[in-house]
């Protein structure tokens, strides 16, 4: 808005100026000059609608990230079958869904695109004028959070800087969505709520220390034959090899407004999904937390691709703060193994999983 006063101060003084030439000198081209400087903005606004329907404009981020890693927003703007470019003030806002009180921060760019060739491939394969320009936009992965970027304002100049128009062509529906993931790191204390399993044997097909012995039953290898014991009792006997039965694991979640508390908690449970995915006996693993409203989420991770998806949702949830440890308890015992995790367990003693 300073810049539009700005051309049209500068603009209105021009037009005095070409009144008062006129006034005192009374030449054909003193009142030519004045009427050209009048219609100026009125070619202007003609020149600007070439660009200003051709323009499109698109926000790219990155899906996801690790917290502390430089991370960048980036405003493309193309445009086809125009040979200028004219500039467009762009206004993006970014909003973090993981503090006590979601913040958004606008950011307003002005990129000039510039005219490039591009090889057209249908015949008669003319090259054709492009116009392309970026900016970058920094995206805050101080904290573990996720990240949301829209587009607010989207407004091209004219030629002479005195109008702003808003390009028609581009939805304001535009959004990316950033996940700032946690650091792994092993927490000092390791609270498991409890412990049940029961090693029931499965049959397998791979090498096992696990197993059972068998009569010989046709199509089975002369490897898992039990010679001692076969000799024993006069009988061919096989090793079937078992495995344990796979287990099941459930994390309750608390959480803390602090965002640096918070980062802790997340890298403890991000720590747990790393260690608990990769036994081959472990199954999935659920992680339940409370919302801001009280009610119980959960999400279940079986693969390690799968915590992006943890992290997006626990992240956007809001935080209830001092919630009673006894709101995990209708969960409790629905899994083979359980663990707790909150802001003392990396401030306590240190034991080993």
């Amino acid at each position: 808005m300073k810049i539009l006063i700005r051309n049209w101060i500068l603009y209105l003084l021009s037009i005095c100026g070409c009144v008062l030439f006129c006034m005192n000198y009374t030449a054909w081209f003193s009142t030519f000059l004045l009427l050209l400087v009048m219609i100026l903005p009125l070619f202007s606004l003609i020149l600007m609608l070439p660009p200003l329907f051709c323009i499109r404009i698109k926000l790219v981020a990155p899906t996801e990230i690790v917290r502390g890693e430089y991370g960048i927003m980036y405003i493309h703007v193309e445009g086809k079958h125009c040979p200028y470019g004219l500039p467009i003030r762009v206004t993006v806002a970014q909003k973090n869904l993981a503090s006590e009180k979601d913040t958004e921060n606008r950011i307003t760019n002005t990129i000039l695109p510039y005219p490039v060739k591009e090889r057209c491939l249908q015949p008669p394969f003319w090259y054709l004028l492009k116009l392309t320009g970026t900016a970058a936009v920094p995206l805050s992965t101080e904290h573990t959070a996720v990240i949301r970027g829209r587009l607010i304002s989207f407004c091209m100049y004219d030629f002479l800087g005195l109008f702003l128009l808003p390009l028609p062509r581009v939805s304001r529906k535009q959004c990316t969505e950033t996940v700032v993931c946690p650091i792994p790191r092993k927490p000092d204390k390791i609270l498991r709520t409890w412990d049940q399993v029961q090693s029931v044997p499965v049959p397998t097909q791979r090498f096992s220390e696990q197993y059972e012995i068998r009569q010989y039953r046709p199509g089975d290898t002369m490897r898992a034959v039990h010679w001692k014991l076969s000799a024993k009792t006069d009988d061919l006997l096989v090793r079937e090899a078992m495995d344990a039965a796979d287990r099941s694991v459930m994390i309750t979640l608390e959480r803390d407004p602090h965002p640096d508390i918070a980062d802790s908690i997340h890298d403890t449970l991000a720590w747990y999904l790393q260690t608990l995915l990769s036994h081959s006996t472990i199954r999935c693993v659920t992680v339940v937390w409370l919302t801001a409203k009280g009610d119980l989420r959960t999400e279940t991770v079986r693969v390690p691709h799968d915590a992006v998806g943890l992290y997006r949702r626990l992240f956007s949830e809001g935080i209830r703060q001092n919630h009673p440890g006894a709101s995990f308890d209708s969960v409790y015992k629905t899994a083979d193994i359980g663990f707790h995790i909150d802001k003392e367990s990396y401030t306590s003693d240190q034991r080993k999983y």
